[in-house]
């Protein structure tokens, strides 16, 4: 991940690729069981951490933050226990062992944390003795959860996986922006789309058959996307939503290919706006802009009852000098 976590004493576990550091991380979930602000050890030093824990995974983040760091999902616990003298020595940069109150989390190996090894650290043993039960009682229900799924849920969390991975996305992403870029050319040689007889050129014909392409792709795109994240994840994600919208005008422009060349081109153009969604980096300065909507509007209301409140002053102070303005 984003930082390097320890697979065992002195043993630093590679962190998150560069791909997914220029994407940027989820969200925490919005669902939570607990929420703790803890030390964890990393690149061999204890950091504040904040570690939360919802039905599906143990969530790690910056404190007062809540962009995921790192998770595990918690049917992927093999060991939770507290460390003591026979458990090996846990050394930092700073030559402490730090035993008393450390709690180890022991992950699959063939998982997706790749059998990495946490090391958190509580403030008293009584509340690490409550952490650890707590997290033990989620990892079994976990557990029992994944075994009674049917083969429906089994095919969707796998469809899942492999379409919210970083590579999935990155790739859906670049076909968006060839996808523009074929629209940029199209606009660029409008002219050139017709001969003399007014028949489509060898251009003309790329394109079209290119725009048929994308807009196949984007609907298989959006099924998988429905079928992996189905039913109320999908339906109420504003991102889905957006998702939705593009692909529906891409069919439609397909049926108004023949009658309105401007039209058409106007449709294609909003389809860049699904790259928003693929990349997290994008997304979060689209929540931003909505965020900070509501307070430039109060700026804007403020600017007005001022220069309201000042019109109304010169009027009455030098409306006779000028009555007509």
């Amino acid at each position: 991940r984003m930082f390097s976590m320890m697979r065992g004493p002195g043993r630093p576990v590679s962190g998150r690729n560069l791909t997914d550091s220029m994407l940027g991380g989820d969200d925490i979930p919005d669902k939570l069981l607990e929420d703790w602000e803890l030390d964890m050890l990393l690149n061999r030093n204890w950091q504040p951490r904040r570690i939360v824990v919802s039905e599906d995974i143990i969530a790690f983040a910056f404190r007062g933050h809540n962009c995921q760091l790192d998770h595990i999902p918690l049917a992927e616990v093999q060991i939770v226990k507290e460390m003591n003298a026979s458990s090996g020595y846990i050394a930092d940069n700073s030559g402490s062992t730090r035993l008393p109150n450390v709690l180890q989390i022991v992950t699959e190996p063939e998982g997706f944390n790749s059998g990495r090894i946490y090391y958190i650290s509580a403030p008293s043993n009584e509340e690490l003795t409550s952490i650890m039960e707590k997290l033990k009682k989620y990892v079994q229900i976990a557990r029992n959860k994944v075994q009674t799924r049917t083969l429906y849920h089994r095919v969707q969390m796998q469809v899942r996986y492999y379409y919210e991975s970083n590579v999935c996305q990155v790739v859906v992403a670049l076909i968006i922006a060839a996808n523009f870029g074929c629209t940029i050319v199209e606009s660029q040689y409008v002219d050139q789309m017709t001969d003399h007889n007014g028949n489509r050129t060898p251009l003309a014909v790329l394109l079209a058959q290119l725009n048929l392409a994308f807009t196949i792709i984007f609907t298989v795109e959006l099924g998988i996307n429905a079928f992996a994240n189905w039913m109320h994840p999908f339906i109420y994600n504003i991102w889905s939503q957006l998702d939705i919208v593009v692909v529906v005008v891409s069919l439609a422009s397909i049926g108004l290919a023949n009658q309105d060349t401007g039209v058409v081109r106007i449709l294609r153009a909003f389809r860049i706006l699904r790259l928003f969604g693929r990349v997290p980096a994008l997304r979060k300065v689209m929540e931003s802009l909505r965020m900070a909507i509501a307070p430039v509007v109060n700026v804007f209301l403020i600017l007005f009852l001022l220069m309201a409140i000042f019109s109304v002053i010169a009027t009455v102070y030098f409306g006779d000098e000028a009555p007509e303005h």
